[in-house]
């Protein structure tokens, strides 16, 4: 190969690599600095980043040209690729590219003679490219440049709208499981009301602090509900287990826990079971009712399985966290409790009561 020859495929080869790597560049510049812009625009809008905190995310730009550079090397072309290239634009004699492959001293005049008409470098396209990078230039700079209103970063911004949103919902879900006392239930309401109303005026620190209040709120009343839940439930149990042993012991435990329930919001699931084991309406045993063992366990059994599904629905919802759950204990095990649903059989007839 003679010197010439070698000098134009390299030539030709660093033209290649300095196309693709400008081309690389730019398009990597022009996608990379977009997704910044939106990253510091968000930053900037959502949580009040400052011009100079949000433009930090533009230091990522760096790794650009570092990772053009690894990108543009696998394009440039092999040398018999180049050899074959500066044949075609040097007349196509074929001179070129067998002076590249055969290393003949009796090539070297067709080489040079084929060389003399020294074809032009290819042109660097590089106009669409650029336009792409300068229009995501442009568009980072006005992201730190242009003064956003307190209008558009103060609530309810996106985020603050999805927690209220989820505050609501959380609400709707604690008062379809458990019957809320009048005053409580205006309460919560109103405050949610407030924030609806007022969201829009507050500072986004303050909104967010009475957002996570309102929610931590609904928890502990959740919480509270789903203690006295349990605590049942646990009554619950042992009234079965004793209404063998002594019916009119567990009749009394069993008024008495169905008593605490009506009081503490869960009225609805008494009537419940009281209407499925007895036909009887009402949070309470008719007076003068007189239960038999197998209508005790019933009732007890119906009445934790309603409680235990409750309890699960706040955790569903996300009422009951994982810290709270941890201190309830397994809801749907207790102690060898276990909630087996009744099928009546010929048997039921002979004894009254039966479901």
């Amino acid at each position: 190969m003679t010197p010439h020859l070698e000098d134009s495929i390299e030539r030709l080869r660093r033209r290649a690599w300095l196309g693709a790597f400008l081309g690389t560049s730019l398009r990597l510049f022009a996608w990379t600095a977009a997704g910044l812009a939106a990253v510091a625009l968000l930053l900037r809008a959502a949580f009040r980043y400052e011009r100079l905190e949000a433009a930090w995310v533009y230091a990522a730009l760096v790794v650009v040209p570092i990772v053009a550079w690894f990108l543009a090397r696998k394009r440039v072309p092999s040398r018999d690729t180049t050899a074959a290239w500066l044949d075609v634009r040097s007349g196509g004699t074929g001179a070129i590219v067998a002076g590249e492959e055969i290393q003949d001293p009796r090539w070297r005049s067709e080489v040079e003679r084929a060389l003399a008409t020294q074809p032009s470098l290819p042109r660097l396209d590089l106009a669409r490219p650029g336009r792409f990078a300068f229009g995501a230039l442009a568009f980072a700079a006005l992201v730190v440049a242009v003064p956003i209103a307190p209008a558009l970063v103060g609530p309810p911004t996106v985020l603050q709208e999805a927690v209220l949103e989820r505050v609501e919902e959380q609400l709707k879900a604690l008062e379809e499981q458990v019957e809320l006392e009048p005053e409580l239930a205006a309460e919560l309401r109103e405050n949610l009301d407030r924030l609806q109303r007022e969201g829009a005026l507050a500072e986004p620190e303050a909104a967010f602090e009475a957002l996570d209040r309102a929610q931590e709120r609904l928890e502990q009343e959740a919480y509270e509900r789903a203690e006295a839940s349990q605590s049942a439930q646990e009554d619950l149990a042992r009234t079965a287990e004793d209404a063998s042993r002594d019916p009119q012991a567990a009749q009394e435990q069993l008024e008495k826990t169905m008593q605490q329930l009506a009081q503490g919001g869960f009225s609805k699931d008494v009537q419940s079971a009281l209407e499925k084991e007895l036909g009887a309406a009402g949070a309470s045993l008719p007076p003068g009712t007189k239960l038999g063992a197998e209508n005790i366990e019933a009732i007890s059994k119906d009445l934790a399985s309603k409680l235990a599904a409750k309890n699960g629905e706040l955790a569903k919802k996300g009422l009951l966290n994982a810290k709270a759950l941890a201190k309830l204990g397994e809801l749907a095990k207790l102690d060898g409790f276990e909630f087996n649903e009744h099928v009546c059989d010929a048997s039921c007839e002979k004894k009254p009561g039966g479901t």
